[in-house]
């Protein structure tokens, strides 16, 4: 009986250390700006959530469009709005924008409170929002 427990207490250990080691990953583009920014520089983000619509299940092409375009919005709609609220209420969604088709939000904050976001459930990944150059026309 005391090995049952001990195997319950150490697997419950187990558990709740790789739920808490969950946080979301910062890519090597927004840690390079991290280290050229002072804490209280602002950073735009993109911020991708955990929760992703299974593309593979949409592989019917034109005929599966529209379904696909629902589930992205319904995965965005189920996942999107509590982040939200937990921004908000941090005072971290300046300049919000949400993104059904990546379920993602891009906003901007302080170098300082990057990684508190990619601490929060449900983030997978925080990226620098940084603006794409295009190819100059010849």
């Amino acid at each position: 009986m005391k090995t049952s427990r001990q195997f319950l207490a150490l697997a419950l250990t187990m558990l709740l250390s790789m739920v808490t080691a969950t946080a979301g990953t910062l890519t090597s583009d927004l840690r390079a700006e991290l280290d050229r920014s002072a804490p209280h520089d602002d950073v735009a983000l993109l911020v991708f959530l955990t929760d992703q619509t299974d593309l593979a299940a949409h592989r019917d092409g034109r005929a599966g469009a529209a379904a696909l375009i629902t589930d992205l919005q319904t995965t965005a709609g189920r996942s999107q709005p509590d982040l939200v609220a937990q921004l908000s209420a941090r005072g971290l969604a300046r300049g919000l924008r949400t993104f059904w088709i990546t379920n993602a939000l891009a906003l901007t904050v302080r170098a300082d409170e990057v990684v508190e976001i990619a601490n929060l459930p449900g983030v997978a990944t925080v990226d620098l929002d940084a603006p794409a150059g295009l190819p100059e026309l010849v």
